[in-house]
Formats: C-alpha cells, sequence, structure tokens
C-alpha cells in the first residue's frame, strides 16, 4: 500500500461505475470526442484526480502502471463482489456493469458504512453459461 508524505495509508475508497449512469457524463467529456488514446482512462483520472485534491487524498488507478494496484483484492475486500464463471467479478445488484475507476486513499480511518452481504448471483442464475 502506497504511503501519503510518508504516512500509511488507513482508509481506502473505491470509486467506480454502476447501470452505465456513467455514460452521458464521459459522452460529453472532451476526452470522449478527442480523438486521444484511452479516453476513459484519461476522463477518469481528471475526474478521480479532482476528488483528491478536493479530499486531500491521493489519487491511485486500475490502469496506467506498473506499478498496477490489487483492484479485484481490494473489491473483494470491501465490496459485494463475486467471480463471474468468466472470471470477471460480478455485483449481486448491478451484475457485470459496474467497474472500479480509481480509489482514493487517506491517511486517516474514516467510518465507512458496513459492507452489505448478499449471496452470489452465479449460484442462483437459471441461465447458467
Amino acid at each position: 500500500m502506497p504511503a501519503i508524505g510518508g504516512c500509511p495509508v488507513a482508509t481506502l475508497v473505491l470509486l467506480g461505475w454502476a447501470d452505465g449512469r456513467q455514460w452521458p457524463h464521459f459522452a460529453v467529456a472532451p476526452e470522449a470526442a478527442d480523438g486521444l488514446p484511452h479516453p476513459l482512462d484519461r476522463w477518469s483520472k481528471r475526474v478521480v484526480d479532482a476528488m483528491a485534491g478536493e479530499f486531500g487524498a491521493l489519487a491511485l488507478y486500475p490502469f496506467g502502471g506498473p506499478p498496477y494496484w490489487p483492484f479485484q483484492r481490494w473489491a473483494q475486500r470491501g465490496d459485494t463482489v463475486f467471480a463471474s464463471p468468466l472470471g470477471i467479478y460480478v455485483h449481486p445488484a448491478h451484475g457485470l456493469w459496474h467497474s472500479y475507476r480509481g480509489a482514493l486513499a487517506f491517511t486517516e480511518r474514516l467510518d465507512l458504512p458496513p459492507r452489505r452481504e448478499a449471496a452470489n448471483p452465479c449460484q442462483a442464475c437459471a441461465n447458467k453459461p
């Protein structure tokens, strides 16, 4: 885990999208139309960097490495996700329509809501691939 100004990280907040609600915001962003490579990564970096600055956090990304941060392991620890038969993590409410676009690392321990427990949706799927 990285340090912030020599202090260890005490809280990590994953940032992501679910259900496609981000697309209207991304679609009108300059990165979506400038023709340069990796528009979604660049847009995510701009948005998450701004949030990190506002909250005094360190921004981390699942892209742009090395180093490549262990977002999937972090997701398993902090979110209710399960490995699907495809190997992609599936969320009980959002299915495969979710992704982690960044994380905010804080030196202080934040009081976060507890992780919600849920059943693995792949186990109950009637139309298993």
